[in-house]
């Protein structure tokens, strides 16, 4: 009987641990989306209405900065505030007057 039961355990475990392993799988693919935020690498602002921007302080914080025109943000690598990411927003579509 002893042995048994030794069985039933290692079997119970043995299926949790396929559980867990499967749970973490699915997670890790359910999380891998692609981010909207595009890192930058050259000093040439994107063909864009609006952008969403991410800079560097002068104290070394991050600030994010909402739907700005892309002219008005300095890509260059010399800037006070460097950009480190930045990413296009997407405008809505104008909707039609209705009558």
């Amino acid at each position: 009987m002893k042995n048994g039961n030794y069985s039933f355990w290692f079997l119970i475990m043995f299926f949790v641990n396929i559980l867990l392993l499967y749970a973490t799988f699915y997670f890790e693919a359910c999380n891998s989306e692609k981010s909207a935020w595009q890192m930058r690498k050259s000093e040439v602002a994107p063909d864009a209405e609006q952008i969403n921007v991410e800079v560097r302080t002068k104290d070394g914080r991050k600030k994010v900065i909402w739907r700005v025109h892309p002219d008005a943000v300095d890509f260059s690598d010399s800037a006070s505030e460097p950009v480190i990411n930045f990413m296009i927003v997407t405008l809505p579509a104008p909707s039609e007057p209705s009558n």
